[in-house]
């Protein structure tokens, strides 16, 4: 590809970010005035505004917390300081600055939005990127997924794990004296064999995928005896190579998991895609990734069939490169990643 070409798409993203960034200001006639400034930006191309679409709804959650307070004080305040220090620099490049921007919000989110205060009190938690096993006091094995916490309550009549954040791979020790059970806001999964994780999303429902034996399953408000209209089911068991999507008044299915997929992406901490889309191999891969990858929406029109690493970012990035010379990675930071199609001229 050209240089010069692949120089001015990096320059089309980055004046996006200056003027997406700009919408978050204090001052209502600045946030006028950048409005109409993007919406004339829009309006130069078809590849002008889809840029837009894509940044806007991988930025959304940053722009939503940085409107609250007090996170909206800190950002700024941070933001301010690596403005002022960046304004000190000679020879500037245009959009840098921003991009500057863009990597502070990114990184304070990820703060104030992955590491919440109840994963900070969490009895066991595991770090941005990093996967972590730790072995109960009954001899049953927790592998926690990057930026994980629980918390345990083990008892001479029950084992309880409760989730707090992320997710879990746990293989039950037996003990036919204290039932082991995992809790979530969204229910209780009482293990009635030994292997299986489960995750918690922060959309508001528990994912449970089945490895080996089974779980009985019971939502929260079947727990609290509370009233539902919906149809669905409240409680029910999980078979090994099923899965389910559990929200607090009811269960739903979900196709059927790899059994060995599941067991290499936790014990080889790889992902072995056959025929899903780009799209949804990123989001597995931004889970442990130590920094934020963002990527254009439109990439679910491309399958993916290949063994990826989890833990080796650069690496699986590298092969899905190669793998498909039509999408462009755009690296804005050691930790801030954006991919997208290249485009017809490319």
């Amino acid at each position: 590809m050209n240089d010069n070409i692949e120089q001015q798409q990096e320059q089309l993203i980055e004046q996006a970010i200056a003027l997406i960034v700009m919408l978050t200001a204090d001052d209502a006639k600045t946030r006028w005035q950048a409005q109409q400034q993007l919406d004339e930006w829009k309006a130069q191309s078809p590849l002008h505004e889809k840029i837009v679409q894509d940044l806007q709804h991988s930025l959304n959650p940053i722009q939503q917390l940085s409107t609250q307070q007090p996170h909206k004080q800190l950002i700024q305040k941070v933001l301010n300081n690596e403005l002022h220090h960046n304004q000190k620099r000679k020879k500037i490049k245009w959009g840098s600055t921003f991009a500057i921007v863009l990597v502070g919000s990114t990184l304070i989110y990820g703060y104030l939005s992955i590491y919440s205060p109840a994963y900070w009190i969490a009895d066991v938690r595991s770090q941005q990127g990093q996967w972590q096993k730790q072995i109960l006091s009954d001899g049953s094995e927790v592998i926690l997924r990057s930026a994980t916490a629980i918390n345990l309550d083990f008892s001479q009549q029950q084992r309880v794990v409760e989730l707090v954040q992320g997710e879990i791979y746990v293989n039950v020790a037996k003990d036919s004296h204290r039932p082991f059970i995992v809790k979530t806001p969204q229910g209780k999964i009482q293990a009635l064999g030994t292997a299986f994780s489960v995750e918690k999303n922060p959309q508001r429902f528990t994912v449970l995928k089945m490895l080996h034996s089974s779980v009985q399953v019971e939502t929260s408000h079947y727990l609290n005896r509370q009233k539902t209209t919906t149809a669905y089911p409240q409680t029910m068991q999980v078979d090994a190579g099923q899965a389910v999507k559990m929200y607090s008044n009811k269960i739903l299915a979900l196709p059927d998991i790899h059994l060995e997929q599941q067991q290499q992406k936790w014990r080889q901490h790889q992902i072995v895609s056959e025929n899903l889309p780009l799209n949804m191999v990123l989001s597995e891969l931004n889970q442990n990734y130590r920094g934020k990858i963002f990527y254009s929406q439109d990439l679910q029109d491309i399958r993916v069939n290949a063994v990826l690493p989890l833990d080796n970012t650069d690496e699986a990035l590298a092969l899905l490169a190669a793998a498909f010379p039509e999408i462009k990675i755009v690296r804005i930071s050691p930790y801030l990643i954006y991919i997208s199609k290249k485009t017809s001229k490319s």
